[in-house]
């Protein structure tokens, strides 16, 4: 199945305790290889507050 992926952050602090764009995208790849998804395209949205 194809899927696509959506990552965002939206605060420092979110990026400073583990939430960065590059953690999401690899947990998001690692499920995907897991479950047999084909991961087509990943989102990246920041939404500076």
């Amino acid at each position: 199945m194809n899927v696509v992926g959506d990552i965002r952050v939206s605060t420092q602090v979110q990026a400073k305790y583990g939430y960065s764009l590059n953690n999401q995208e690899d947990e998001i790849k690692a499920y995907c290889k897991e479950q047999g998804l084909n991961l087509k395209y990943i989102f990246k949205e920041v939404q500076p507050i």
